[in-house]
């Protein structure tokens, strides 16, 4: 629950945005960054090396284009303009899939995911809520932005990170009531309060998602007709088949315009056509891309060093990330990067196909939340952005789909060589 808390909490626990801006400044979030990650990861080595021939075997299940992307950040530090950089922030992800690993290998149980992150989001929600009613002063932005104004970040570090908290918390609860594994009045009021709070959040894109997600979860696993599970998953397919690409043509090039129908579809969630200056922004960054497509600049050493110090002039504005995972990791992984993460999402769903002749009500659930992420990344960066929290649920959720498909090949095996249970290496 740490491991996934750290992701959305702000950094070293400092609620205060000024005081934890002049912290960063001044250099002294890699200190709060080792104090919080540093004894985790070293948990996570240490149950690794308790299971080491049980780690052996999960290892050879995984996708491994999840695995190979870090070792090529670790990699780039040999052309990045900024190797140290480069190698805090690829030392990051790696510790984040040793985290998801050992998760996996101990106190394992097909629901252990759910269990974990479905109370632990809950909780900070509800946290949120009161934080924000009795201290608006940190849970509400004071800011005068239009974009700030007003919205609720509760126990979060910005709004965007209530909203992508909340989006969790309506597929989980969700899928809890679509899977029947929790009782109607307990998944509605887990949904009333995820649905609450991401309204105080006003982050429309969430919002917008979620319900996709949703949509999805319950063709699977609720569909209005008498299907059976092939037509529902034929369904499943043909609704994202329609609203994804429709949703990505509006958000990444019908708005580079700044007209036409991206500009109406953007003023119906309270947006102007370039999504908050978001599309100026990804100029830059396809600007930069150009400059070194190949390699890139080296892992995350672009926002936050010298290079980005030329493109932050011509903005006009700060900006801490480009807006995009993808546009991002091509600017500092080069296309293999891209390449490397265009295959492990091929993999994870396949993975996620196979998982569901086999256990759809889980699938449905992972398939939403992996089809959150891939969307969301279109407008946040969080593609293998260390401690982000979109990377950090789906690198999780990935682990925890390679022991569902472990597992299901031990009991084949087993029940092939009528083996007792005990025998199981991973039981």
């Amino acid at each position: 629950m740490a491991g996934m808390a750290w992701a959305f909490l702000p950094s070293g626990l400092e609620f205060n945005a000024a005081l934890r801006d002049a912290r960063t400044e001044s250099g002294e979030g890699s200190g709060t960054f080792a104090i919080q990650w540093m004894p985790l990861i070293l948990i996570g080595l240490l149950g690794i090396a308790y299971r080491f021939r049980a780690a052996i075997l999960m290892l050879r299940e995984m996708n491994p284009w999840a695995l190979l992307i870090p070792a090529w950040a670790m990699l780039s530090l040999v052309w990045a303009a900024e190797p140290f950089t480069v190698f805090k922030q690829s030392f990051g992800i790696a510790g984040v899939s040793v985290l998801a690993l050992g998760f996996a290998l101990h106190g394992w149980h097909p629901d252990r995911f759910v269990t974990v992150l479905r109370p632990l989001v809950t909780a900070a929600l509800v946290l949120s809520l009161l934080i924000g009613l009795l201290l608006p002063e940190i849970g509400v932005h004071q800011e005068q932005q239009f974009e700030l104004q007003g919205s609720w970040r509760g126990i979060t570090y910005q709004k965007n990170g209530l909203g992508q908290l909340a989006a969790t918390g309506i597929i989980l609860w969700f899928h809890a009531w679509a899977s029947r594994t929790a009782s109607t009045p307990l998944a509605g009021a887990g949904l009333l309060i995820s649905l609450l709070m991401m309204l105080l959040s006003r982050s429309s894109t969430s919002l917008l998602l979620s319900i996709i997600c949703c949509g999805l979860i319950l063709l699977q696993l609720r569909p209005p007709l008498r299907m059976g599970s092939k037509g529902s998953i034929v369904v499943a397919a043909g609704w994202l088949m329609v609203l994804a690409p429709v949703f990505i043509y509006l958000i990444t090039f019908g708005s580079l315009g700044g007209d036409g129908v991206a500009g109406t579809f953007a003023s119906l969630f309270g947006k102007d056509a370039t999504l908050s200056g978001r599309t100026y922004i990804w100029a830059e960054v396809i600007h930069n891309i150009g400059l070194h497509p190949w390699l890139g600049v080296g892992y995350n050493s672009f926002w936050h060093t010298p290079l980005a110090d030329e493109t932050v002039r011509r903005l006009g504005w700060p900006c801490p990330s480009g807006h995009n995972g993808y546009l991002d990791l091509w600017n500092t992984l080069g296309l293999p990067g891209m390449v490397m993460l265009v295959l492990m999402l091929v993999r994870q769903f396949t993975d996620l196909s196979l998982l569901s002749k086999i256990d759809r009500q889980r699938a449905a659930l992972h398939f939403g939340l992996l089809l959150y992420s891939v969307l969301a990344n279109l407008t946040e960066s969080g593609w293998f952005v260390p401690m982000a929290y979109t990377h950090i649920v789906v690198i999780y959720s990935g682990v925890a789909v390679s022991r569902l498909l472990f597992d299901a090949r031990l009991r084949q095996a087993a029940a092939t060589a009528d083996l007792p249970r005990r025998a199981l290496p991973l039981s």
